[in-house]
């Protein structure tokens, strides 16, 4: 009985500052925050491997300044919008981004549900953080492209997948300057040739009738993100479906991968 309060005190004293964060976001902030998750689970990431290392004493204090600094980053991701006016997003989210399985949620086989709580402003306000900059201590979101988005929680055990459209300002690129562009991408983690980076982020697939969630979730150990059905829609210029695994990319892989990228460019070292 003495083991099992242990247990409970020290998951309610670790899981605590997560609560709150999510309540302040949510219902003080009116946000939709990605940071709280991500940020939780990179600092265990760096934590782990400060123990690894050989500094146990370390691994508490490098964790929290991780985690902080995650919530900090601004990243320069401009050129990837660049041109966008607006874009459609309609997903398609397993039942583990709910952290359940079917033997917990019975209710999800055979059936979709066309709510997910805080999932639709999120994927709207979210990337305008990303794609915003630093002003003293505070983001200033970016104004476009604008993003509307529609998310249904799918009988799936694994896998997000989403129906993308997208309208440029001006002249629009040709399907092969975007298939072009989608292969040619890398990024820091693939210059590095990071563990747990893949080796071709984006993987694009000629068959009307991929990517599927049972057959490309897993491509590149579930690192990478698939894409298909690239065409010029009525409403849009073009529209597509890509598709993720939520668990590794999206979660705990990414935070990982993220920890072997701070300490590839020296900011976590071996004593």
């Amino acid at each position: 009985m003495l083991t099992i309060i242990r247990a409970a005190l020290e998951a309610g004293f670790l899981y605590a500052p997560v609560a709150m964060a999510l309540f302040l976001s949510f219902s003080i902030l009116n946000i939709a925050d990605m940071t709280t998750d991500g940020a939780f689970v990179l600092g265990s990431a760096v934590s782990a491997m400060m123990c690894l290392s050989g500094h146990p004493v370390l691994a508490l204090p490098a964790g929290m300044l991780a985690a902080a600094a995650a919530g900090e980053h601004d990243m320069d991701v401009e050129a990837v919008v660049d041109g966008v006016e607006k874009a459609l997003v309609c997903t398609y989210q397993a039942i583990s981004g709910a952290g359940r399985t079917f033997e917990t949620w019975p209710e999800m086989i055979d059936n979709v549900i066309p709510y997910i709580g805080g999932e639709e402003e999120k994927s709207e306000q979210e990337p305008m953080k990303l794609w915003g900059h630093i002003e003293g201590d505070k983001i200033v979101n970016a104004t476009e492209p604008n993003i509307t988005a529609q998310c249904l929680r799918v009988p799936v055990s694994d896998g997000h997948m989403a129906a993308c459209f997208v309208s440029f300002k001006g002249e629009k690129p040709s399907l092969e300057q975007i298939k072009a562009d989608w292969a040619a991408f890398s990024g820091r983690a693939q210059e590095l040739k990071l563990p747990s980076a893949p080796r071709q982020f984006l993987h694009y697939f000629e068959e009307a009738d991929r990517p599927q969630t049972k057959l490309d979730r897993m491509l590149e150990g579930g690192m990478a993100v698939s894409i298909g059905r690239l065409r010029p829609d009525t409403q849009y210029d073009y529209k597509f479906v890509c598709l993720s695994h939520n668990t590794l990319r999206g979660a705990a892989g990414g935070a990982v991968l993220l920890a072997e990228l701070l300490c590839a460019e020296g900011y976590i070292t071996r004593k």
